[in-house]
């Protein structure tokens, strides 16, 4: 079937390419791309390989293909250079596009690529080594799935910013990721949950700003979290024992209710780093922390309870105005500023000599707060 260059190609989303995908042998799971090096040629049944999950190039309506590449070629839909770059996409391409295999380069900056485009899903291919930003920013895109063998994905590669409203609700990610850019879901609201590969190591900046994410699994080799999770909506974050390293402002405006740092490598909590997180309720401290940076948590409203484990030397100019129960270890000798203006309760973990030659010798005034020597509880 073949229609003129111009006339608009509609498509109401149907259910038959995601069942051929998802019972393709190989294919498991909603999100992550398994990338076998070892995998030659696709072996089709019907459109789709059985060992991947690919599907062959071309427009699809329905489940169904409408156009080849070969004919979207021809008839002037997509361009592609010498070099093997997807230099034009024509913008009234309504449904599914999966590109071909000769596209090698879909690099520099997206959003002129797919720019107003109506186009509903998007595959990319295993040829495709190193993507740019912006790849949604300014279309109507619901999903995308990357079959190809990237190790990073840009600054701002899946980005809403530059839409009117969000559209993006799926992304299936290759296995081969190690890094997430900055603001790389940046305002995708209509992204309800993602999967990260467990090969992820560092995630950049803002990269979940003002997202729609509910869920999100976090990846087990994660090192750097950076400032990922600023201004996010997740309501529990628990992260793995690898990670070693917060941002400044790593969970600001964050809404989660429940953070768990646990069973990672953290030792200082970076200045602003849980500052206006109003919902935060639970906070568990990893072991080996030993001090908080500035205005660490400014206008935590929910948080009542604070529990700084055994090692802990430095309060900082922290700011927890709303904590009303400190468990405080013998560790912590001396304190400066203000204390909590809502404190009620110390549970000290030392005797009651070591409180009188220790924590009464703090700056802070002490009258009207119950101390409770030998505390032993978490």
């Amino acid at each position: 079937m073949k229609r003129k260059r111009g006339s608009r190609i509609q498509l109401v989303c149907g259910l038959l390419a995601v069942l051929m995908l998802c019972g393709a042998a190989g294919v498991s799971g909603a999100e992550i791309i398994h990338c076998d090096p070892n995998h030659g040629d696709h072996e089709f049944s019907g459109n789709t390989c059985t060992v991947c999950g690919w599907m062959k190039p071309g427009f699809y309506m329905d489940g169904e293909m409408v156009l080849d590449w070969e004919e979207l070629k021809s008839m002037g839909y997509v361009k592609v250079d010498e070099s093997g770059r997807l230099v034009d996409v024509e913008g009234n391409l309504d449904g599914k596009l999966v590109i071909d295999e000769e596209v090698t380069r879909m690099d520099g900056n997206f959003y002129p690529l797919f720019s107003g485009s109506p186009l509903q899903e998007v595959w990319i291919p295993r040829t495709v080594t190193e993507l740019g930003r912006y790849l949604i920013s300014r279309t109507a895109i619901r999903e995308v799935r990357l079959f190809c063998p990237v190790t990073k994905l840009e600054d701002d590669a899946f980005s809403e910013s530059l839409n009117d409203q969000g559209h993006l609700e799926h992304v299936w990610l290759p296995d081969t990721l190690t890094e997430i850019g900055h603001g790389a879901f940046y305002e995708c609201t209509a992204l309800q949950e993602l999967e990260l590969p467990d090969t992820v190591e560092k995630l950049g900046g803002s990269m979940l700003y003002d997202s729609g994410l509910q869920q999100m699994k976090i990846p087990s080799r994660l090192r750097d979290a950076s400032s990922a999770f600023y201004s996010c909506q997740l309501q529990e974050i628990v992260l793995p024992e690898t990670v070693e390293r917060l941002g400044q402002q790593g969970f600001c405006y964050c809404d989660a209710k429940t953070v768990d740092l646990s069973k990672t490598q953290i030792t200082v909590l970076p200045d602003q780093c849980f500052q206006y997180c109003k919902k935060l309720e639970t906070l568990i401290l990893p072991q080996g922390l030993e001090a908080f940076g500035w205005a660490c948590f400014a206008d935590n409203y929910a948080l009542k309870r604070l529990v700084l484990p055994d090692g802990f030397t430095s309060m900082g100019n922290s700011w927890f105005d709303y904590v009303e129960e400190l468990v405080w270890p013998v560790s912590l000798i001396d304190v400066n500023g203000f204390g909590p203006g809502n404190l009620k309760t110390i549970y000290y973990r030392g005797t009651e000599k070591q409180w009188m030659l220790n924590g009464a010798n703090s700056k802070w005034d002490m009258s009207g707060i119950t101390v409770i020597c030998n505390y032993t509880g978490d």
